[in-house]
């Protein structure tokens, strides 16, 4: 479904993190509605468009160059993005490090009070059993790290269920919505939902 009528606001979503965390799957799956495990050349950005108390916005999602090469030139670009998401994958303890360790400390030290979302991806993985050689991101380790305060917003997803994918842009939307919304004094209640526009 496309929205009747231009956004009221747009917002700017960098989609980073380590090479292998799914970041090209989670913004095509929710823009296709379907998965596949290689998206090939496939363009990875995608307008999302939602809709709270009938003001209509839009979140322009992209996938951020995380090559090494492109370091300088990436960080020049955070100053136009209003949120960034933050992928690491279950299958994966140290893109969780990292997240923190490099890409959180990389975008704190470009901006001054970033929104900072950070997303788990690969959950379904967490129903099979993985060789102890994984390292992977136990429930345990999860927990430590929701205490800190820059990890307040975390989500997770698996990418092979759009829907999955889809949910947690809603939620991501939800956050951006209250984040950015000035003077916001309440909570959305059950009847003013947010409302989702995937094609």
């Amino acid at each position: 479904m496309s929205l009747q009528r231009e956004p009221d606001k747009q917002f700017r979503v960098g989609v980073i993190g380590d090479d292998g965390v799914g970041k090209s799957s989670f913004i095509l799956s929710s823009k296709y509605g379907i998965f596949e495990s290689n998206f090939g050349s496939a363009d990875t950005t995608c307008v999302f468009n939602f809709e709270v108390r009938t003001q209509k916005f839009s979140l322009n999602a992209y996938e951020v160059d995380c090559s090494d090469t492109y370091a300088e030139l990436r960080t020049l670009s955070y100053r136009d993005v209003d949120c960034f998401v933050v992928l690491f994958s279950y299958d994966s303890k140290e893109s969780l490090i990292h997240a923190e360790r490099k890409w959180l400390k990389e975008i704190k030290a470009s901006l001054t009070d970033p929104l900072v979302i950070f997303v788990m991806t690969k959950q379904d993985l967490a129903q099979e059993k993985i060789s102890e050689e994984k390292k992977i991101v136990t429930e345990e380790y999860l927990e430590a790290i929701r205490v800190k305060p820059e990890f307040r917003f975390m989500f997770q997803c698996s990418s092979k269920s759009p829907e999955s994918s889809k949910e947690v842009w809603t939620k991501i939307a939800e956050t951006i919505f209250e984040q950015k919304k000035p003077k916001r004094k309440r909570k959305l209640s059950t009847t003013e939902k947010i409302k989702s526009f995937f094609m």
